[in-house]
């Protein structure tokens, strides 16, 4: 992890393992930090909130994805940042931005634990490194009321709407939504046979807010494409790439089908149990 400084030369690079990094920076240059805004621009990269205290003008902050990351940076401008750090990685478990209004001394930038300050001068960083990602992954349960892991999609075949010029990639998104994660695979027979139910909840509750992610195993995913174009399922579609399988303990050949069910405030509702109408509608009217 490497904080630049407006000089394009010197940096601080986090070596300790202990997830915090604090630095002070000399007198902010009016010209962006080099090669930043060429980044910035990148398709690949979606500023996802900004604010400029009043007070502080060389204390912008600015939150964008890319490369499964959160990344912060800090600067006269959006386009003018002199700061830059990865702050948390987004592949486990969703997380939940809390963007605080600066203080007259600094601005605040809150990402779950991570978290970014800077007063135009100095800076302070809390962020959540690979290892406690890791460590933070073994110990999430997959129980009622937990928040679900992370998915990790390889590639949409049906993208969920709203989401087909930027696919969705982030359970975090479709929060206020109830969520049917559905592992399958076109070579699972109980799966096809219960596909023509969750395509009924779909097209029934769509509207009141209810959603569905078909997620295809990696085994015999050669056929997924002639699959789907054969049917005509109405719900959204994706190719895993892995590693949502594994983080939830299910292997590319199984045990499939396996359901999992998320409210509108993004918490496990049911796990491996095909939700009934009655629970759908439960849900849904809960958080209505």
């Amino acid at each position: 992890m490497v904080v630049h400084h407006p000089d394009g030369q010197s940096y601080v690079q986090d070596e300790t393992n202990r997830n915090r990094l604090s630095g002070h920076r000399q007198a902010l240059v009016d010209e962006p930090f080099p090669g930043l805004e060429a980044a910035v621009g990148d398709s690949a990269v979606q500023a996802q909130s900004t604010f400029r205290p009043a007070e502080k003008p060389s204390t912008h902050l600015t939150r964008w994805q890319r490369d499964h990351w959160i990344w912060a940076g800090s600067g006269p401008t959006q386009s003018q940042l002199h700061t830059v750090i990865r702050l948390a990685p987004i592949l486990t478990v969703p997380q939940r931005q809390t963007l605080e209004k600066p203080t007259a001394d600094q601005a605040i930038l809150q990402w779950d634990r991570a978290e970014f300050t800077d007063d135009g001068q100095t800076f302070s960083v809390r962020y959540i490194s690979p290892r406690e990602k890791e460590v933070m992954h073994q110990r999430h349960a997959m129980e009622r009321g937990a928040v679900p892991f992370e998915i990790d999609i390889e590639r949409w075949v049906a993208p969920v709407a709203g989401y087909e010029e930027s696919p969705l990639n982030s359970l975090a998104q479709l929060q206020g939504k109830v969520v049917l994660i559905d592992f399958w695979a076109t070579w699972c027979n109980p799966c096809i046979k219960k596909m023509p139910y969750v395509a009924e909840m779909y097209e029934r509750y769509r509207d009141q807010g209810f959603t569905v992610i078909a997620l295809h195993s990696t085994a015999g995913a050669d056929k997924l494409d002639d699959f789907v174009g054969r049917h005509d399922y109405p719900f959204p579609i994706a190719l895993d790439s892995g590693e949502t399988y594994r983080r939830y303990g299910i292997g590319p050949k199984g045990p499939i089908p396996h359901y999992i069910l998320i409210d509108r405030d993004n918490r496990i509702a049911l796990v491996n149990e095909l939700p009934t109408e009655e629970q759908i509608k439960a849900l849904l009217k809960a958080g209505s």
